[in-house]
């Protein structure tokens, strides 16, 4: 089968489009976060990929209703549900450091001030959310980020939107082939917009202790 693809270059762009009607409660979020880049429409679309188990990584992040920004060092274990976070992050102009534990199966989350090393322990009732392509996600289009012409400058991506299991409307970017999360873009009725940048990514969790509970949490157990 040979696919037929409609190629568009965009320079500088950097847009995040969103739009919504105030008699209907359906709201489309498209995210497309790249910068100079080509995307690639093809007549015969292909189904969305399945994103890796278990990776590690950074990620920017930012919170656009709550007027938050952070730089978050992560391990993500899709097969166990759970997470760890190391996050330096700013909220209205304050910074914080943070250290975060979450354990869905457990429904328990773990929170250290890095700062003054107390622990807190809360109910985790928020759903696990896969960090990559959701679940009965459509595929979008295609798109190449970097130069094109040029081997090993530019990057393959797969844009795709879904739902998770709150109902929020979930937009992204994954590599293409192996489907790792770049841009991920996720809108809710509690918490408006919140994007995800993903860099420096490795597959699988070099240390698995990482999702041991923190010993400052150790007496609150």
């Amino acid at each position: 089968i040979t696919l037929k693809y409609k190629t568009v270059q965009i320079d500088n762009l950097s847009i995040l489009r969103a739009f919504s009607r105030a008699d209907d409660k359906r709201i489309m979020l498209g995210a497309i976060l790249f910068c100079g880049l080509a995307y690639l429409a093809a007549t015969q679309q292909p189904t969305p990929c399945t994103s890796p188990a278990q990776f590690e990584g950074r990620m920017f992040a930012t919170d656009f209703e709550k007027n938050f920004t952070g730089f978050v060092h992560f391990h993500y274990d899709e097969t166990n549900k759970r997470a760890r976070e190391i996050e330096e992050i700013e909220i209205n102009s304050e910074r914080a450091f943070y250290e975060r534990l979450y354990l869905f199966n457990e429904k328990k989350e773990y929170r250290v001030d890095l700062k003054t090393r107390k622990c807190n322990v809360t109910a985790l009732t928020r759903p696990f959310r896969p960090a990559g392509v959701m679940p009965g996600s459509k595929y979008m289009f295609e798109a190449v980020s970097g130069v094109v012409n040029i081997p090993n400058e530019h990057v393959d991506l797969i844009a795709f939107s879904g739902k998770d299991e709150e109902g929020s409307d979930v937009f992204g970017e994954v590599t293409s082939p192996d489907c790792i999360p770049a841009n991920i873009v996720i809108f809710t009725n509690k918490s408006g917009i919140i994007r995800q940048n993903f860099y420096d990514i490795s597959l699988g969790i070099a240390d698995p202790t990482v999702f041991n509970i923190p010993s400052e949490c150790a007496s609150l157990e």
